[in-house]
């Protein structure tokens, strides 16, 4: 298993959530790592708290504008010389709810950021990596990557196309070096999915918390996931998922026996 020391890790959408939990990691494991959001203040926060904020570099990126993608790219190799690993974070969903009952602003902003954000970061990170022919790109899916996500037809839609995306790029580059993987890291505690909008009507609350203490998990479990992906870089083209029937049945079992009704929400010791 290859080591991560002194490896050079792009994040996008990283000052909270999974994004930071995968920063924290990475650093863990010896790598440099830089973070990057939309919110300046974010920005700063995250690097002043991380466990080694020395081998860290943060900057304000929207992943919607390509230039700005490339300038986190250029960033990163002018402060550290190169980068080993782009991980594609950034996400959005425009809320829960029947597609004819979503803002179609939301719904087109969710597809830039998720799709087209993601399609900006291979790119930017290709063009780093290709003329050295090494490098890892990891691209995170969810809900709608593998089946429909009915009342998340925006996000599930933009996470069915960056798969099909990650599938294309694998064998597109094929022979020059470069592994193009994507995770399903399942449901992760975060204000994303704990804050989503339009799970109010009672019945459908309940459904969706169930789902959360059944399916979820805090931020760092996938993001170690994450790192071990990382490490073993197996194959090209291939996604993997955080959530195996091991870790979800013993849930669903103890949903059963009332583990609910003892600790009906868990992320919120979290």
């Amino acid at each position: 298993m290859p080591s991560l020391k002194n490896s050079v890790v792009v994040i996008t959408g990283s000052s909270r959530g999974f994004g930071y939990a995968m920063a924290v990691e990475f650093l863990n494991a010896g790598a440099r790592v830089v973070l990057s959001s939309r919110d300046a203040d974010a920005v700063k926060l995250a690097v002043a708290s991380l466990p080694n904020p020395t081998n860290t570099l943060g900057m304000v990126c929207d992943v919607r504008d390509l230039a700005q993608v490339r300038a986190l790219a250029d960033t990163a190799t002018s402060k550290f010389g190169s980068i080993d690993v782009w991980i594609n974070n950034a996400g959005n969903s425009p809320g829960w709810g029947r597609m004819a009952n979503i803002d179609p602003e939301k719904w087109h902003a969710s597809f830039e950021t998720n799709l087209f954000g993601t399609y900006h970061g291979c790119l930017a990170a290709l063009e780093k990596m290709l003329p050295h022919k090494s490098g890892l790109i990891i691209n995170v899916l969810g809900a709608g990557a593998n089946k429909p996500a009915p009342n998340q037809s925006a996000y599930g839609t933009s996470k069915t196309a960056i798969a099909r995306l990650t599938e294309t790029l694998a064998i597109e580059y094929t022979g020059d070096g470069i592994v193009v993987n994507a995770v399903m890291p399942g449901m992760i505690w975060t204000d994303m999915l704990t804050g989503a909008e339009g799970v109010d009507e009672p019945r459908m609350r309940a459904r969706f918390e169930w789902a959360m203490r059944v399916f979820g998990n805090p931020p760092y479990v996938p993001a170690k996931f994450v790192l071990q992906m990382a490490e073993r870089r197996t194959g090209s083209g291939k996604t993997f998922s955080v959530l195996t029937p091991a870790m979800f049945v013993p849930r669903m079992i103890g949903e059963i026996f009332g583990a609910g009704k003892k600790n009906p929400r868990p992320w919120l010791n979290e």
